[in-house]
């Protein structure tokens, strides 16, 4: 987790690809001047000042201290050194004597927008301008070239832990898109190549001149967007000059709090209706909810004229720091992060090379050059180091693994994350430990109404392509009844074929108490839900049953999204008694009854299909976005030895998520719709019946009867819709309760519905112990979601008849 936490540190500019497109034809320098750009009156350094060689699209920036450093390809050449709000200088180098220039620029006088009273903001006919004709400009642009080096340096709670800088080209085509081949790269001796081997750097940089502004795989609005005026609020907020040339500077807003759009301010160059530079934030509709504690974000961009008509982009820089904690149950350090680019050597109307565009790869990594790693040892090309970035990259112990800089603390670290002594490999904690006694080897405790407190173990051994289990429990409670076996015992093996592994065959062997629903459950968790609700006094939820089985089973993965499987099956069930109602409160009360099974032998066969999805929206995302869904469906044919029909079986599940309003922010509402349903031909044995799943105790859950507790319906035919929308932060925000948005308080409208009919069968004995609804069961609830950061509060109401609920449950806010 912390190795993606960290590229989303390091990748934090913009989360997806954007613009600033780029080409290189690097050149040995003959003659490299380096200096210095300050305030001629204050004698403070001039950050990310534009200096030109003039005649040429190659430039510089200076870094945070002022300092630049520049290659100039033959001498005699003339320096252009600009600032907004300063008077342009420019310095000739005529020889190699001059190796060091100290440039001090004299201010302007800032000047406030004289106050005329129209009928329209000033500031609206000044965008539309730069709208109009940006659009004109970006029509005339077929495609360019450029290089690009960038820079990210992350830093912790204690100072800067990585440093990483990327020389590349970068083309661009109107219609094709951008593309990006990395040329060089060094990095602090801490980092793991593997880390940054495919790693872009310019893709992932903004052009906040552009339409939509790529942000954690969201699109922001842009400043110039075509519907910018219907987007932003902007306000003349003063005048300053760029040499004698009139320069606006414009407050920007979004007009909605609740439409994700930026904040900031820009300066325009009035004679040209141009961006000069941006500062720019996302507003504060960009939440994000727990476990992420705060996110500062903020961008800078400066533009230049090329060729007369094209403004591109001459630079990007962010500063980004990012928390997260789920309180004292886990917390990060702080992630911080600074990315500094320089992008010069423009080639407009650029040839573009057909090998990046003609296998339409985004990304090309030039091997070769990266392993000579030499571009980027040429004087002129990096952006010089400020005084930290100095100390920092020369005293970074290559011992500080990330995994060390960004450790986490808290209770959850006792069951295994963080670093150990040995830094190749990672404890497993104190809890991790109990569960896990001896590698490979883990506990297991069960306790139910049948088997009482049932203590065993599981063993699992994989290979490249075989895999074994084996499980085994005693049973306190049934060791007491000399009729009853107290052991329930398992194995299974499988092993995978084929050149991608998708093909897998298996068999399995198992005999002892099982879940009717769940079947044998001892390879789960340590503590199952089941053990901890029986011990805490919700009760019993599930039946069970003895069975022998013998299974043979294979599956095949058609796609990494859809698989197959058949399973042939020799089941021997038993009735079994219900034995003890014990639970740590100290209830009484006689153990609920099992419905008895049909002790028959059961030969069957299923075919089981199954689509599924789940995706994160992007790998360098701040909050997941989960994209996720799935369709199962199942057919069986079995017969029950000495009954003379078969039956066939069939049962199905669907489950989908839509987003719906909002979809530009980080965390769009979204609606959650499942389906679930089954029926039978012929007599269908106990054990196989359908369930529609009720709550467990105060607990609740999608896809779930909140009003129906306790225990489940259950059928051989079976229906259940269920819904729910969530609505997110939104209604908070419409209320004004900006501070509950800010906490990530969320509210989720659902509704249940659902039917289970137990037909008449010689195959089902006691029919009162099997629960189903009179008639249609229907709910609607409403929820509190994101409280502490994961919990969630249920109210559910049922409409067919008076009955209510309150409950609980886990609800990330940004699920």
């Amino acid at each position: 987790m912390r190795g993606k936490l960290f590229k989303v540190a390091l990748f934090m500019g913009v989360f997806g690809a954007s613009a600033a497109p780029a080409q290189t034809r690097a050149q040995e320098a003959e003659h490299v001047v380096r200096g210095r750009v300050l305030d001629a009156q204050t004698g403070e350094s001039l950050p990310s000042a534009n200096i030109r060689i003039e005649g040429t699209y190659r430039g510089a920036i200076t870094n945070a201290d002022g300092d630049f450093e520049i290659a100039l390809p033959e001498l005699p050449a003339e320096l252009l050194f600009r600032y907004i709000g300063y008077e342009s200088a420019r310095r000739t180098i005529a020889g190699r004597a001059e190796q060091y220039v100290e440039i001090r620029l004299q201010p302007t006088t800032y000047q406030m927008p004289e106050i005329v009273v129209t009928d329209e903001n000033p500031a609206i006919g000044i965008m539309r301008c730069v709208i109009d004709r940006k659009q004109e400009r970006r029509a005339a642009l077929a495609s360019y070239a450029a290089e690009a080096y960038t820079r990210f340096t992350v830093s912790n709670d204690t100072g800067i832990v990585a440093i990483v800088e990327t020389l590349s080209d970068i083309f661009w085509d109107k219609e094709r898109g951008m593309r990006e081949l990395v040329k060089s790269r060094r990095q602090s001796s801490n980092i793991d190549e593997e880390l940054t081997l495919d790693m872009p750097a310019v893709l992932l940089m903004a052009n906040l001149y552009d339409d939509d502004i790529p942000m954690l795989d969201h699109n922001f609005p842009g400043v110039t967007h075509p519907n910018a005026l219907n987007v932003y609020r902007f306000s003349l907020q003063g005048t300053r000059f760029l040499d004698d040339r009139l320069v606006y500077d414009v407050a920007v807003a979004p007009r909605s709090q609740l439409n994700v759009a930026f904040s900031g301010k820009i300066s325009v160059l009035a004679d040209e209706c141009a961006l000069l530079e941006v500062a720019l934030e996302p507003g504060e509709a960009f939440l994000f909810p727990p476990p992420v504690t705060g996110v500062d974000l903020t961008l800078y961009q400066q533009y230049d004229a090329f060729e007369g008509s094209a403004w591109l982009p001459v630079d990007f820089r962010s500063d980004f720091e990012l928390g997260i904690s789920f309180g004292l149950f886990l917390s990060f350090p702080p992630f911080r992060a600074r990315q500094i680019s320089r992008i010069t050597h423009y080639d407009l109307q650029a040839a573009l090379p057909d090998s990046l565009y003609a296998k339409d790869k985004r990304l090309g990594i030039d091997q070769e050059a990266i392993a000579a790693d030499t571009l980027l040892d040429r004087a002129g090309v990096a952006i010089p180091f400020d005084e930290p970035e100095q100390l920092a990259y020369a005293g970074i112990d290559s011992t500080l693994t990330l995994d060390k800089a960004f450790a986490p603390s808290g209770f959850a670290t006792l069951f295994g994350s963080g670093a150990s002594g040995d830094e190749n490999e990672t404890g497993i904690g104190f809890l991790g430990r109990i569960s896990q006694p001896i590698p490979g080897i883990h506990t297991r405790l069960r306790f139910n109404r049948v088997e009482g407190f049932a203590p065993g173990l599981a063993v699992k051994i994989e290979r490249e392509r075989l895999k074994i289990e084996g499980h085994g429990r005693w049973s306190q409670a049934r060791s007491s009844r000399e009729l009853e076996q107290p052991w329930s015992y398992g194995t299974r093996g499988s092993v995978r074929l084929g050149s991608g592994k998708r093909k897998t065959l298996g068999v399995s062997y198992s005999d002892g108490i099982e879940s009717r629903f769940g079947g044998e459950g001892g390879y789960q968790l340590t503590l199952s839900p089941s053990t901890l609700f029986s011990l805490l006094g919700s009760g019993d939820y599930s039946d069970y049953l003895r069975n022998r089985r013998v299974r043979a089973f294979g599956s095949y993965a058609i796609s990494d999204r859809f698989d197959v499987a058949l399973a042939a099956s020799r089941e021997t069930p038993r009735p079994v008694e219900a034995i003890t109602a014990y639970d740590l409160l100290g209830k009484s009360g006689a153990p609920r009854p099992n419905p008895p099974v049909s002790d028959h032998r059961l030969h069957s066969v299923a075919l089981t299909g199954s689509y599924f999805f789940f995706d994160i929206a992007s790998d360098m995302v701040l909050v997941p976005r989960f994209s996720f869904g799935n369709a199962n469906l199942e057919i069986e044919y079995g017969k029950l030895e000495g009954v003379e029909n078969p039956y066939l079986r069939l049962g199905g599940d669907v489950f989908l998520n839509f987003d719906t309003f909002f979809s530009r922010r980080p965390l769009p509402n979204t609606l959650s719709v499942r389906v679930t349903g089954g029926t039978r031909f012929g007599d269908l044995p106990i054990h196989r019946f359908g369930r529609i799943l009720g709550s467990i105790g105060s607990t609740r859950s999608f896809g779930a009867l909140h009003t129906q507790t306790g225990r489940p319906y259950e059928g051989d035919q079976y229906v259940g819709f269920f819904w729910e929308h969530n609505f997110r932060t939104i209604p908070f925000e419409l209320l004004g309760l900006r501070a509950l948005a800010k906490r990530g308080y969320g509210v989720i409208v659902g509704g249940g519905h659902a039917y289970a009919q137990v037909s008449s069968s010689p195959l089902v004995a006691r029919p009162d112990l099997h629960l189903s609804p009179e008639r249609m069961h229907h709910e609607i609830t409403v929820s509190l979601n994101g409280i502490a950061g994961f919990l969630r509060v249920f109210f559910a109401r049922r409409l067919d008849k008076p009955d209510h609920s309150v409950g609980f449950g886990f609800g990330a806010a940004f699920l």
